[in-house]
């Protein structure tokens, strides 16, 4: 199911003014060629502000620094000094000869760390964004917002330059609601898309085209924090596609969850989406289990297992069945190998162990156990298991089929008995026969009852009970019993 992404904030980046000569001639003193280059805009470089008047300001920081060149050709990387509240910074460069072209354009590259190299025939930049970023208090990673500039075209080398910085990348905030974190830290948050979203491209310095991709789909974000995250990201439509999201603990354990993004999730350069992710762990109504002994690895087959809730706590699962040594099984929340998720067992496991020939579990000892589901603690328990009928304790029940006789008229009693079940007074599982199936015990739901010698035949992997010679008992109603064909029972 989809959820929807609301953007809560964007801002845009245009161009800067550009204030110095342009296409004439410069004054040049060749006894003092050090040129002083400005980026004169609010909106510029390196961490967000505060928002003002709808946008949110982008001032630059002491630790930045400029890859700079000349005619498509690199020169250096400089230390860039912010002036003007950081709404401005500054950098000069000093140029040990006159170029020998009649036209010069400066260009810059924040960070210089991005920038991996230059073509110049193509007229691209090869840059890189970090697939492991920072999330900063109120900010992406200074290291994954990158700009790029080009300046006016000069005919001399000029003492003054005007860079006009735009943004590359998209960038991203994003909350984590209804996370049970279990008193435990945040380390880190992944998020990998259908498309790629980080990793080294190729940047057209003419039309800010973005070709030849060499990235991948996952983004992990150091942070401790499960409100205000920022991330970098190239600009990529991931409207109506799904995203996971994995949180990272101290204890590296991991939090998944699997969202729907809206058409609205378009993440455009210079622009800051901002969304909330609801990672409130959601359960399945059932699941299921599924070996040889148990639909013969068939999910058609009608003796694939359907593990109910367990005492109406959410996202524990359980079922009482007759297991066959070292016959392998495993479970699944689907009946579909290639959807959903299928395991053997989970982080914490008792009772059963490995298939030493395949990804599968197994128990040693034939009989009667009982299997508790926990996904909210991620604890698989298989434990032995006792079954009473009117009291009687079934111990001649092989492959799950047991056969007795009534003693009286009534209903049948049934009840599972282990640790974790509770005694026969106690027990959390208690059946009884409705429509010939074996069901869990409801109040207000009349169960099928039996008159006295009647030939009874329960098979409890199949849920399913059969009656001959004689009459079953429907309330007030006398029916004739009910066949179905089981197979053979030796």
């Amino acid at each position: 199911m989809k959820k929807n992404l609301k953007l809560v904030a964007l801002f845009a980046f245009g161009l800067l003014l550009m204030n110095s000569c342009q296409k004439h001639d410069c004054p040049y003193n060749p006894n003092k060629n050090m040129i002083h280059f400005t980026a004169n805009e609010l909106q510029t470089k390196s961490v967000f502000g505060d928002v003002e008047n709808g946008k949110v300001p982008v001032l630059w920081t002491e630790n930045t620094q400029v890859k700079l060149l000349l005619n498509e050709e690199e020169l250096a990387s400089v230390d860039v000094t912010p002036i003007d509240n950081a709404k401005k910074a500054e950098f000069n460069y000093k140029l040990t000869d006159k170029p020998s072209a009649t036209s010069l354009v400066f260009e810059g590259v924040s960070p210089a760390t991005a920038f991996k190299s230059v073509d110049k025939s193509a007229k691209t930049y090869t840059l890189e964004l970090p697939a492991t970023q920072t999330s900063l208090e109120k900010s992406v990673d200074e290291q994954s917002q990158i700009i790029v500039s080009k300046s006016e075209t000069f005919t001399d080398v000029p003492e003054e330059v005007s860079l006009s910085f735009t943004h590359v990348l998209a960038y991203g905030r994003f909350d984590l609601n209804n996370i049970d974190l279990q008193g435990k830290e945040v380390k880190s948050v992944s998020l990998t898309a259908e498309k790629d979203i980080v990793g080294s491209f190729t940047y057209n310095i003419e039309n800010a085209k973005i070709t030849n991709v060499t990235v991948a789909k996952t983004l992990v974000i150091n942070t401790t924090k499960t409100t205000g995250i920022y991330f970098s990201i190239l600009p990529v439509d991931l409207s109506n596609t799904n995203i996971k999201i994995a949180v990272t603990t101290a204890d590296d354990q991991v939090i998944e969850k699997t969202i729907g993004l809206n058409e609205k999730a378009n993440f455009e350069a210079g622009k800051l989406t901002s969304f909330n992710i609801n990672v409130a762990k959601t359960y399945p109504t059932e699941l299921y289990m599924i070996g040889e002994t148990f639909g013969s690895w068939n999910w058609a087959d009608e003796g694939v297992v359907t593990l109910k809730q367990f005492d109406n706590k959410e996202g524990q699962y359980y079922t009482v069945k007759y297991f066959n040594a070292n016959k392998p099984f495993k479970f699944a929340d689907t009946k579909d190998w290639n959807t959903g998720r299928n395991f053997r067992e989970l982080a914490n496991n008792q009772g059963f162990e490995k298939d030493p020939n395949a990804d599968n579990s197994i128990v040693t000892e034939d009989g009667f156990y009982v299997v508790l589901v926990d996904m909210k603690n991620d604890k698989l328990t298989i434990e032995k298991a006792q079954i009473f009928v009117n009291d009687t304790e079934v111990t001649n029940a092989p492959n799950g089929i047991y056969k007795f006789d009534t003693t009286a008229d009534g209903e049948l009693n049934i009840v599972a008995t282990s640790p974790l079940l509770g005694d026969k007074d106690s027990s959390k599982a208690k059946f009884m026969v409705k429509d010939t199936k074996l069901q869990e015990k409801k109040d207000g739901v009349e169960a099928d009852s039996f008159t006295k010698d009647k030939n009874i035949t329960i098979d409890f992997n199949k849920d399913s009970v059969i009656a001959f010679a004689g009459v079953a008992v429907k309330g007030s109603v006398i029916a004739e019993a009910t066949y179905s064909d089981i197979g053979t029972i030796n």
